[in-house]
Formats: structure tokens, C-alpha cells, sequence
């Protein structure tokens, strides 16, 4: 018999069960089997090659994803210590590139230059 060939008429009462009475749970799983079992161009059945592919999966996303945490947190942990060790190189580097500049005199300096001149009280 093939998957074509229809068992009985779409009016016919398997169409539309009566009263929500529903084949067996059997009869379906029995329809079922027949469909896994069937081979796609020539191959083996495809629950063959994914059963074991999910499990190698499943075995080895545990330790990958371990591996993966690990790398990234070495790459931080060298990505801050490369910071910390840069500023001060890069502060130094700033501090040292500006040509030397004549700075104006601070203001109390100017202060202490002005000729202070004796009050004279009124008598």
C-alpha cells in the first residue's frame, strides 16, 4: 500500500469522528513507524545520522562553552592589564610632547612687585 492511496472517502465517518471519539493512540503510532523508516534519495534513515549528532552536540557544548568562558576571560583580564599599563606611558608621552612655554607670573608674584606706598593718617 502506498502513502497515495486513500483508506476511505473524505465524507466518509473517518473524516469526522463522532462524538470526539478518536483512533487509538496505537493505530497512530502503528502509521507512524513506517514514515521513519523511510529513505530520502538513496540514504539511510534520517533517524539514524541525527540521533547520534544530537548527542555528540549535547556532549560537547558543555566543555566548548567551558573553553569559550576561559579564553574570554583571559583576553580581559590582557585587555585591562595592557590599560593599566599604557596610561602612564601615554600621560608621559603628552607631558614630555608640548615645547616648554614661558608661564605667566602667578598672581601673588605680581602683588609682592607694586610699590606699596606709606598711608598717611589725617590728623
Amino acid at each position: 500500500m502506498t502513502s497515495t492511496v486513500l483508506l476511505t472517502t473524505p465524507d466518509g465517518p473517518a473524516a469526522h469522528p463522532a462524538d470526539g471519539v478518536h483512533p487509538a493512540r496505537d493505530e497512530a503510532l502503528d502509521e507512524l513507524v513506517p514514515l521513519l523508516g523511510v529513505i530520502a534519495v538513496a540514504g539511510p534513515p534520517v533517524v539514524l545520522l541525527a540521533g547520534p549528532l544530537v548527542l555528540i552536540a549535547l556532549m560537547v557544548a558543555g566543555p566548548v562553552v567551558l573553553i569559550l568562558t576561559g579564553v574570554a576571560l583571559v583576553v580581559g583580564a590582557a585587555g585591562l592589564l595592557g590599560v593599566v599599563l599604557a596610561v602612564p606611558y601615554l600621560l608621559l608621552r603628552a607631558v614630555h610632547a608640548r615645547p616648554a612655554s614661558p608661564r605667566p607670573a602667578p598672581a601673588w608674584h605680581r602683588l609682592a612687585q607694586v610699590p606699596v606706598t606709606p598711608r598717611r593718617r589725617a590728623a
